[in-house]
């Protein structure tokens, strides 16, 4: 009886499915039409399951789309820019220093750099690092910002940089941020530097020019470009911004922007300092703290994250010290990856393009004109094309290069793609699944209640053997 209802219940349920073809089997009248439809339905069956397996394969793949935009912005914000002689002793200070010092190193080429070192090293002259370099009225000859003055101190914040000494920067008030409502050199950013170095100090370096950084105004300043002396250069910014979707479709880990996202003491330590968080720079802060542990001192060659630590300098064994655990912590995996852990990689990302050219600045008739200016203020006569240069930093057009990505196959494209499978090649929906789900529901109950009975029967043949 018990054989007998469940394929009752089977029966019912196959003649009144809404899956193609298994009605079709339950109703066929004959042998060959039954076995047609069964043959068929398996190859329906296998077809459906090859589509649904290659398409869960491909949204496991987790691939992207990256769309290109180009987007237009009426007044966007000018970027930082900061500016420096690319000599680090330019003052009468820093010729009293060296008096009696011009061979105190062998290698010209290295002079400079040992002589930066030296300085960092020694808490005396650290203290006064600012002395060593250009003060501000030296270093500016004038400065046009959209064709208006700003060679006013109060529109350039004073920045030492442990490569460059003394430089300045334009626009890195976050309260007060410039704006640039008009493309071009002739509305952006115009300043001719004074470049000059005293022939007591000349010996130093065998550069002469600026050093130029554009960068956003949370950065630390890092990659620059040289002008040299005697040119106009002419540096032309596009901007780009980078959406990613975070992981598993990308490497990027999510907002890095929230000082609370991850927790790690790296992570943690860049945005306690207020600084623009990047994976790059995550790293060069996670390698200084490893020199710090291993050598005691700071690379002067990355950001110094710390104040009043000595920089690893032309001391000998912090020389070789930082030089070794340099090249251990790029080589071995197991310590930069480590470091990687605690530095996740940012989903929004942005970068200035820079490209620039150069002319000629100085002729022989302007620099004429112009040495008749200066000796007009009483300066000394001197080789102008040799102290004197010029910078224009603007936006080449005012629009700028969105590049975002996007699922590929995310979750709703896979569940579409599986019903439409499922209904081209069984005729199947989502409320089919139900009738399986009632199915196995009325094979439960059937299958409860033959349990009792069972038991009821045991029950009373027990009692019956009992009573006799």
């Amino acid at each position: 009886m018990a054989n007998k209802n469940f394929k009752l219940i089977l029966k019912e349920h196959l003649s009144s499915s809404t899956i193609h073809g298994l009605s079709k089997i339950d109703k066929s009248s004959t042998i060959f039409t039954r076995v047609m439809w069964i043959i068929f339905f398996l190859i329906a069956i296998a077809f459906c399951s090859f589509m649904v397996i290659k398409n869960i394969t491909n949204f496991l793949k987790y691939e992207t789309t990256t769309k290109i935009e180009t987007k237009y912005e009426i007044s966007p914000v000018f970027p930082s820019v900061t500016v420096c002689n690319v000599n680090f002793f330019t003052s009468d200070y820093a010729i009293e220093y060296f008096t009696n010092r011009s061979n105190i190193y062998s290698n010209p080429l290295k002079k400079h750099q040992l002589s930066i070192n030296e300085i960092y090293s020694n808490p005396d002259y650290h203290k006064n690092i600012d002395k060593f370099g250009d003060h501000f009225e030296k270093l500016f000859i004038s400065c046009l910002f959209n064709s208006k003055s700003c060679d006013n101190a109060s529109f350039w914040k004073f920045y030492n940089s442990h490569l460059f000494g003394n430089c300045f920067q334009f626009n890195t008030d976050s309260k007060d941020l410039l704006t640039n409502s008009i493309p071009g050199f002739s509305n952006g950013l115009q300043i001719v530097l004074n470049v000059s170095v005293p022939r007591e100090l000349s010996h130093l370096n065998h550069r002469r020019g600026a050093v130029v950084f554009i960068h956003n105004h949370t950065e630390i300043p890092s990659n620059f470009l040289m002008a040299p002396v005697g040119f106009e250069t002419f540096i032309s910014v596009s901007r780009v911004f980078i959406k990613k979707i975070k992981k598993p479709y990308t490497d990027c880990d999510g907002d890095t922007d929230n000082p609370d996202a991850f927790d790690s003491e790296i992570f943690k330590f860049i945005h306690s300092k207020g600084f623009k968080y990047s994976q790059r720079f995550c790293m060069s802060v996670c390698l200084q703290k490893f020199l710090l542990e291993r050598c005691n001192c700071l690379s002067s060659f990355y950001p110094l994250i710390e104040q009043n630590v000595q920089v690893c300098s032309n001391f000998i064994h912090l020389i070789e010290c930082a030089r070794s655990n340099r090249y251990e912590f790029s080589s071995n995996s197991e310590i930069s990856g480590s470091c990687l852990a605690m530095c996740p990689l940012e989903c929004e990302s942005s970068r200035l393009e820079k490209t620039y050219s150069m002319v000629d600045f100085l002729n022989q008739e302007w620099e004429e004109i112009v040495q008749h200016f200066f000796n007009e203020t009483g300066l000394e006569e001197r080789k102008l094309k040799e102290e004197i240069l010029s910078i224009n930093i603007f936006y080449e057009d005012l629009d700028y290069t969105l590049i975002s990505e996007r699922e590929s196959f995310n979750l709703i494209s896979l569940i579409s793609n599986l019903g439409g499978i499922a209904g081209l090649f069984l005729g199947a929906s989502f409320l089919s699944l139900l009738e399986f789900v009632e199915l196995f529901v009325n094979f439960i109950i059937l299958w409860t209640k033959k349990l009792s009975k069972g038991d009821k029967i045991v029950e009373i043949k027990k009692k019956n053997q009992n009573f006799g």
